[in-house]
């Protein structure tokens, strides 16, 4: 729950995306989702969500998480290899001013280096930082884990 607490949230809503990006071979939506619920569902301040939209953009997603939640600001919790391709988001800049990034560091990055390729995007970001920068998706699942 660092992200909850570093960065003061209410509530963390998890989105899993039915074709996430640079995946291949990933189990249907249905067992991606029941596998989150099934590690949240003892945790308060943890849901998750299920949306229509294939992948998720700033344009196709964020209208519908204000009709979801309208009195929300949002903080998107992204992995610290995510937020290296921030820049190249479409209408970054038109939404950068509602939102904030909660950025989780990846044990192969560097927060020196994050901090320097986000300073061109004047985005509002805080460093997640925890034991468990080395776990992925994939490793969970070889593991037995996930």
């Amino acid at each position: 729950l660092g992200a909850i607490d570093v960065c003061g949230l209410d509530q963390v809503v998890f989105l899993p995306e039915r074709n996430p990006r640079g995946k291949y071979d990933v189990a249907p939506l249905s067992a991606r989702f029941d596998q989150i619920v099934s590690r949240i569902n003892h945790e308060a301040l943890l849901t998750a969500t299920k949306l229509d939209d294939e992948q998720f953009t700033l344009a196709s997603t964020l209208p519908t998480l204000r009709s979801m939640f309208p009195d929300a600001h949002f903080t998107i919790l992204i992995g610290s290899d995510v937020a290296r391709g921030l820049a190249a988001w479409p209408m970054l800049d038109e939404v950068s001013h509602e939102l904030d990034f909660a950025i989780g560091m990846r044990s192969a990055d560097s927060q020196e280096a994050i901090e320097k390729m986000l300073k061109p995007l004047s985005i509002y970001h805080t460093f997640i930082v925890t034991d468990h920068g080395h776990l992925s998706s994939a490793l969970l699942r070889q593991s037995g884990t996930a």
